[in-house]
């Protein structure tokens, strides 16, 4: 405490220079007051000065005080040494947002199904034979088979006793490339009735139905020929070869 100047009387005085000049003070500060120059040195920084404690001398002894002179972050931080030796904690950063935590899923995820092929067949040298069925209640009495007759008998398609079919319904078409000539579609029934109901069948040769169900009833097997051989043919296979 500076007793002895006029304008800051018990009172620690900051100055550019000489204490008695008051062109030169900054601030007068009693206990628990402080003292802020901004940008100290031209740096970020804030110059703190703070006065902890105060005391007045006697005859024999001095005026004191206690201060603390320290750079901080502004005064909004505020973030220097405090007057009982402790340091408060650095100033909380700007909360960020978290981020949810992907939840698993229950199945892996796989790559899309490549549409199919176009099944291609240049009917200009060769026959595009396709087999249509459509199922009655009971499909896993239906099988059937087709031949190339012109040179022995060939099986070309069947239908691997229509265990996959579905019941009353329309069966993916089973398509053949093969080279001109004459064939032969054997259709079975395992009990004996025929397909029944709006069940049925249709075979197409180069896109033009060749024959299809016409009449519906009692059989165990229906066959048809179709096509020209370029040579006489090979008598037919018999059923059960």
């Amino acid at each position: 405490p500076n007793a002895g100047v006029t304008f800051a009387k018990d009172q620690v005085t900051i100055s550019t220079g000489a204490a008695q000049q008051i062109s030169w003070h900054q601030a007068g500060l009693a206990a628990g007051e402080l003292f802020r120059k901004a940008g100290y040195n031209g740096g970020t920084k804030d110059l703190v000065v703070k006065v902890c404690e105060m005391s007045t001398g006697t005859n024999v002894t001095p005026d004191s005080a206690s201060v603390l002179i320290y750079l901080d972050d502004g005064p909004d931080a505020d973030n220097g040494p405090s007057c009982d030796g402790t340091t408060p904690p650095p100033s909380p950063s700007t909360p960020t947002t978290p981020q949810p935590t992907p939840v698993p899923t229950k199945f892996p995820t796989n790559a899309p199904t490549p549409a199919p092929t176009a099944f291609a067949c240049d009917t200009s040298v060769n026959d595009l034979i396709e087999v249509d069925i459509t199922t009655d209640p009971w499909p896993n009495e239906i099988s059937w088979e087709l031949f190339a007759t012109c040179s022995g008998s060939e099986v070309l398609l069947n239908s691997n006793s229509g265990d996959g079919y579905t019941p009353n319904a329309a069966q993916p078409t089973d398509k053949t490339c093969a080279a001109p000539g004459r064939y032969l579609f054997r259709i079975k029934d395992g009990w004996g009735d025929g397909i029944t109901g709006s069940g049925g069948y249709q075979i197409k040769m180069n896109g033009s139905v060749e024959f299809e169900l016409e009449q519906r009833g009692q059989y165990s097997e229906q066959e048809k020929e179709f096509g020209q051989c370029t040579t006489p043919p090979t008598p037919s296979p018999t059923s059960g070869t």
